[in-house]
């Protein structure tokens, strides 16, 4: 494993399990884009989609019904909501062919700085 690795595995230790599903669902966006890194315009789709819950439509061989879905809550922002952000934030960013489920994507600079500061502000207030 090299340093990225080691990085994103202490965020991963560090955060939640929804943080975590953030983290997977971004990387998965960023696949579907065919990014070389996870970038912030990933992450913020990747949040989106943990709040509602939609993990079955980023992954192609689930099934109907599969859910990845560990803890239950009311998502922050209506289907709606949800939805037009997705496809607002999407039309931003740049495609090329997808990048596999199964090849390893680093996380970019600006994420690592944002996963750097969340660690601070969670230590500072005490939570995970």
């Amino acid at each position: 494993m090299g340093e990225a690795d080691d990085k994103i595995l202490t965020h991963l230790n560090a955060f939640s399990i929804q943080a975590m599903q953030a983290l997977m669902a971004a990387r998965l966006k960023a696949g579907q884009r065919g990014a070389g890194a996870i970038e912030l315009g990933d992450l913020l789709p990747g949040l989106i989609v943990t709040d509602q819950g939609s993990w079955a439509n980023l992954l192609p061989d689930m099934r109907e019904g599969d859910t990845l879905d560990l803890s239950p809550h009311s998502p922050f922002f209506s289907t709606d909501v949800a939805g037009r952000l997705l496809n607002g934030i999407a039309a931003l960013l740049p495609y090329s062919e997808p990048i596999g489920h199964t090849v390893e994507v680093p996380l970019s600079h600006e994420v690592q700085l944002a996963f750097d500061e969340a660690e601070r502000i969670q230590k500072t207030f005490l939570q995970r």
